[in-house]
């Protein structure tokens, strides 16, 4: 947890839950030795986003971040991120311990914020059965005589969370509130035939289909449904926000020069699986018993299994070269997960047998192997 803390994120304070039995020792952000003026202001909003996170009040959470923030990362995002990581895990209301105003960086965008209040903390955590305080530092910054807070370290972070925690149907539908059909058509062939793949496999089951609103290539900055994009922090994701796949031209070349022009296709493939869960309904979550989510590392692996299935219509179609699927197998084996990631961890996909399985069933055995039913 304290990992998890580290990687994304260096401004929350706490998790959800409500107040423990070490709330006794908490004191008000403005008791804070030495404090005054912004400072004691800083501090309170510090302590009242403790209270939110504590009380699992992530909306309202939301409501409080800088609005730089609102701009680069969906709602859904970070209510979903403390839905999954931080709900079960109880905590405290944080104790500030001073703040200083410095000169700071938002990792997300590059944005340098001056004067921001870095307002250090105590934060009690229950590991393993005992309280124990958690040092950190959160950053704030003044906006229309409000401070608000960041969420996310660094682009690359984000992006995964974005193109992983896909939101359940309620916070997907808010991209196209009348459900109207995206219109298809994409001027590269490789892309085309992966839609007129999924358009068949939906028509076969009499079921409505909407192809990705865009397949997108870039190699400067770009803003995205689902914030700005860096193509140097950039691979390929499926945004949710605005239906659209997003890869860096860097990475396209990459894949193509080292593995082959199949190998490519089977990344926009994988990405294209993500599209066909977020319109099925399914989602990342940490408590798949109790909302009926699934893992990130199934949803992973069930695109992988998905880019499989479409591989395997193209070969029956007759579409495919010799070496191609030798291709799609090396790719898929070199993008495996590093031994010591956790199987829960929400950018997880897989280890590269796990993902060489997942992608040879679907190969072997079509949708049904993979066991996901359009409807």
């Amino acid at each position: 947890m304290v990992h998890r803390v580290s990687l994304f994120l260096f401004v929350f304070l706490a998790i959800s839950i409500p107040v423990s039995p070490v709330a006794t020792r908490s004191v008000a952000a403005g008791q804070a030795s030495g404090l005054s003026g912004d400072a004691v202001d800083a501090a309170e909003a510090a302590r009242v986003i403790s209270v939110l996170e504590a009380g699992g009040e992530y909306d309202a959470l939301y409501d409080l971040v800088h609005p730089d923030v609102v701009a680069e990362v969906p709602r859904w995002v970070v209510v979903g991120w403390y839905e999954t990581e931080f709900a079960a895990t109880p905590t405290d209301e944080l104790i500030v311990t001073g703040v200083e105003f410095v000169d700071w960086t938002w990792g997300v965008t590059g944005r340098e914020y001056p004067r921001t209040a870095a307002v250090s903390y105590e934060q009690p955590f229950l590991i393993d059965g005992e309280w124990t305080d958690l040092p950190g530092v959160v950053h704030l910054v003044e906006s229309g005589g409000e401070w608000g807070w960041f969420f996310g370290n660094d682009r690359a972070s984000v992006d995964a969370l974005v193109s992983t925690l896909a939101p359940p149907g309620d916070l997907r539908d808010e991209s196209n509130p009348a459900g109207e059909p995206v219109p298809s058509g994409f001027a590269d062939a490789l892309d085309a035939d992966i839609d007129e793949f999924w358009a068949g496999a939906y028509d076969d089951v009499g079921a409505d289909y909407a192809s990705p609103a865009k397949i997108v290539g870039f190699d400067d900055p770009i803003r995205t449904g689902c914030g700005q994009a860096d193509p140097d922090e950039t691979a390929a994701f499926y945004c949710v926000t605005d239906g659209s796949i997003y890869y860096s031209d860097w990475f396209r070349t990459l894949v193509e020069d080292q593995f082959g022009d199949f190998a490519w296709v089977i990344v926009v493939a994988h990405e294209w699986g993500h599209h066909v869960q977020a319109d099925q309904g399914r989602y990342a979550t940490d408590q798949p018993h109790e909302d009926s989510g699934l893992y990130t590392i199934q949803l992973e692996l069930e695109a992988d299994c998905l880019a499989g299935a479409y591989a395997r219509d193209a070969g029956a179609r007759g579409w495919l070269d010799g070496g191609d699927i030798d291709e799609a197998l090396e790719l898929t084996a070199r993008s495996g997960d590093a031994e010591d990631t956790r199987w829960t961890d929400p950018l997880a996909h897989g280890t590269s047998e796990q993902r060489v399985d997942a992608f040879t069933t679907g190969y072997a055995e079509g949708l049904d192997g993979c066991e996901v039913t359009l409807r």
